[in-house]
């Protein structure tokens, strides 16, 4: 894993969630990656003792479309709250 934080550490990635539980012994971080205050990259990786997960998203993402994915193709649903425009 340390491998893979490796390649997403840099002024242009930001790390925004990190999960550890030595319980279920999983680890999972979540990155992106800005430009112009725009998300143009995506990585999640996640661990177990015998699985690992690599999902890499290149280009501009919108996260509406992102969220609209949650209860489809095994994404689990998601409430994400907005602040009001």
């Amino acid at each position: 894993m340390e491998s893979l934080r490796a390649e997403v550490k840099g002024p242009a990635w930001t790390k925004m969630a990190s999960v550890r539980s030595r319980k279920e012994g999983q680890d999972v971080d979540v990155f992106l990656k800005l430009e112009k205050e725009k998300i143009v990259g995506l990585v999640v990786i996640a661990a177990q003792a015998t699985q690992l997960t690599f999902v890499n998203i290149v280009g501009p993402i919108d996260l509406d479309q992102l969220a609209a994915l949650g209860g489809h193709f095994g994404v689990p649903e998601l409430e994400i709250k907005r602040p009001p425009k």
